[in-house]
């Protein structure tokens, strides 16, 4: 379960006392090293907004690059598994699926 093993723990607040608090809640994740980001909590929230942007993204190009690879007659998993070993790309999210943006074409023909 992701919420045992986070990426990272971002905390937005402007109160040391309220940091104290959070860092206790979240003390058996330091136990595990997980990596805790303090900041106000504007610059929280946009870390929420860029990071799901991001996500969306990835899962709109991925679906775009199924598409494409249909009509093309490529083979979208093996583009994707080749992608995610760039490092700066990742395999994470590079899975194609209904689960955000566009239909595959195949959906819309039945």
């Amino acid at each position: 379960m992701i919420f045992f093993h986070p990426d990272r723990i971002v905390v937005g607040t402007d109160s040391e006392k309220a940091k104290g608090i959070m860092k206790e809640i979240y003390r058996s994740l330091y136990l595990i090293e997980t990596p805790f980001v303090f900041c106000n909590p504007e610059t929280a929230e946009l870390i929420e907004y860029a990071s799901n942007a991001f996500l969306a993204t990835k899962i709109t190009f991925i679906n775009q690059i199924a598409n494409l690879a249909e009509e093309v007659g490529a083979d979208v998993h093996i583009i994707a598994k080749a992608m995610g070993m760039d490092g700066r790309i990742s395999p994470k999210f590079l899975h194609h699926s209904l689960g955000f943006g566009v239909v595959p074409q195949r959906m819309l023909r039945n």
